[in-house]
């Protein structure tokens, strides 16, 4: 015989007739797109629009395709986000810089969107979403990058959008020839959205490698071969990528922050660079990007892991000296809690969502490490769509487990 939980059945009779289930995502949408454009237009008005260093190269570029399309080397992986530019330049007949920063807004608002849904195809009748969204609200710092002419809003809504259809292909009921069209069209759009990007795909194939090495029948062999090609394709692409980075030339400024030797002597900078010892071993520009790396840290490795492990540790915690200290404690606040959520998600979650996401989070934790932080955090930016994720489907879980144990103390 079932027992009766009056207070619980009584709670998600309410929970369905009101906000959360899944029968009210159409409306749950309208009123969450609504507080979406109420934010976003506070933060137009605060912010405007926002050119920075690297402004102007993505508006020449985008200018420069006017003339015929071509590849930039130092810009090769920008193309996607110069892309964009020209396209709303474009539909818009305008190189005003106001309709680029109003697409970022709604391209923010499409991605925001499918964020919900791909938090759906996970918890088919729970409060995930409605906790994805409000995540989503609560790092504010997604919404400020629409205001910016860079490509950190167009990388992230990206990886949004490429996260959905992987969720269709994965999880969704609904599978097709279109389904896996917009995968590999919405995998290509991130990879060229910013070196970085490259991360995104690699962790796609090391998922892919995975359930083709458990479910393949080939023989070793075969699997074999595939992971050489794999591998060499990843080689390549790495080093494409790191060909945008002046990463040794970096290395020797012993900067822990990009660029921080560039600015006035100030004390708290000083834990911001790293002692350069007076000689260091190194290969010349004539070998690849990724060889020289390999050389310069197998041969510098005290020098090059202490400043590894300080870029890690101020990405992650996504602090700064420079920043207030109001500033950096919100930062940890939030952060810490999300990140041993997201954790204890993935432990919980299927294999496939566990290769990835470690792959994912892992490529881009040792990316930086290995290359630069940046002055403002929005290297961070790109892992939160994960974050948000798999926090937001533990949290749901923590809040019906504990519905039903005060249901059960009632009884």
């Amino acid at each position: 015989m079932t027992t009766e939980l009056p207070f619980f059945t009584e709670l998600m009779s309410f929970k369905d007739r009101i906000f959360i289930s899944r029968k009210n995502d159409t409306r749950n949408l309208i009123l969450l797109s609504l507080l979406f454009f109420v934010i976003a237009a506070g933060v137009a008005l605060v912010f405007g629009v926002k050119h920075v260093n690297d402004s102007h190269r993505y508006l020449e570029y985008a200018t420069n395709l006017q003339g015929g399309f071509y590849f930039e080397r130092h810009n090769f992986w920008y193309i996607g986000y110069v892309g964009f530019i020209y396209f709303v330049r474009l539909i818009t007949n305008s190189s005003d810089p106001v309709f680029l920063i109003v697409s970022q807004y709604l391209y923010s608002w499409i991605a925001f969107i499918l964020l919900y849904r791909t938090i759906r195809i996970f918890d088919s009748k729970g409060f995930s979403p409605l906790i994805g969204a409000l995540l989503y609200f609560l790092f504010i710092e997604i919404m400020i990058w629409n205001a910016y002419i860079l490509c950190e809003s167009f990388y992230f809504n990206s990886v949004v959008i490429a996260l959905y259809f992987l969720s269709r292909l994965w999880k969704g009921k609904r599978k097709g020839v279109w389904t896996v069209i917009a995968v590999v069209f919405s995998i290509l759009l991130v990879t060229l959205s910013k070196p970085t990007g490259v991360l995104f795909l690699l962790a796609v194939f090391i998922t892919f490698f995975m359930k083709f090495w458990l479910q393949s029948g080939l023989p070793k062999i075969g699997k074999a071969g595939v992971a050489v090609v794999l591998i060499c394709v990843s080689v390549l692409m790495l080093n494409r990528m790191l060909d945008s980075f002046l990463i040794i030339e970096n290395y020797q400024l012993g900067e822990v922050i990009y660029a921080i030797t560039t600015l006035p002597s100030n004390p708290m900078y000083s834990g911001l660079v790293v002692e350069v010892p007076q000689q260091l071993n190194m290969l010349p520009e004539t070998y690849s990007p990724l060889w020289r790396m390999s050389y310069f840290i197998f041969n510098n490795f005290s020098f090059w892991s202490e400043l590894f492990f300080k870029k890690i540790y101020y990405f992650l915690l996504h602090v700064r000296p420079f920043w207030s200290m109001e500033h950096n404690a919100l930062n940890i606040l939030t952060l810490l809690p999300v990140y041993f959520l997201s954790f204890w998600q993935w432990k919980k979650s299927d294999l496939v969502v566990k290769v990835f996401a470690a792959s994912y989070f892992i490529l881009q934790t040792v990316a930086i490490g290995m290359t630069s932080v940046d002055w403002d955090g929005r290297f961070l930016v790109p892992v939160f769509p994960l974050l948000i994720i798999l926090s937001a489907l533990r949290i749901n879980d923590l809040i019906l487990n504990a519905l039903k144990r005060v249901s059960n103390r009632d009884q």
